[in-house]
């Protein structure tokens, strides 16, 4: 039986850190682990933005903040899957509506 180290004392099983994970998808997401896998198939199993391969932890569960402030999503809103660096630079994007100021920038 696989254990991993926790953010506390102790050790996770395997089974353990399935079911945290499955809880963590369908409580902020409403989404189960088949439906995030059938996603990131759809993707190549890369990021939807980026298009790299997940490097040590999992991708994130990417939802449009417009429809849902927060970390809670109604599941409705889901637009993909996410490497962490493009879910940071999505969030600082959305959350200061600079989008159209990028673009502008950038010649668009």
């Amino acid at each position: 039986m696989s254990k991993y180290k926790g953010l506390t004392k102790g050790f996770y099983t395997t089974e353990q850190v399935a079911q945290r994970r499955a809880g963590i998808l369908k409580h902020r997401y409403k989404m189960t682990v088949e439906e995030y896998d059938e996603i990131l198939e759809s993707q190549g199993g890369v990021c939807a933005i980026c298009k790299k391969p997940p490097e040590f932890i999992r991708l994130a569960v990417d939802h449009d903040q417009k429809c849902c402030p927060g970390r809670r999503s109604c599941g409705k809103c889901v637009r993909g899957i996410v490497c962490q660096r493009c879910n940071a630079v999505l969030g600082y994007i959305e959350s200061n509506g600079i989008l159209g100021a990028i673009r502008k920038y950038l010649k668009l």
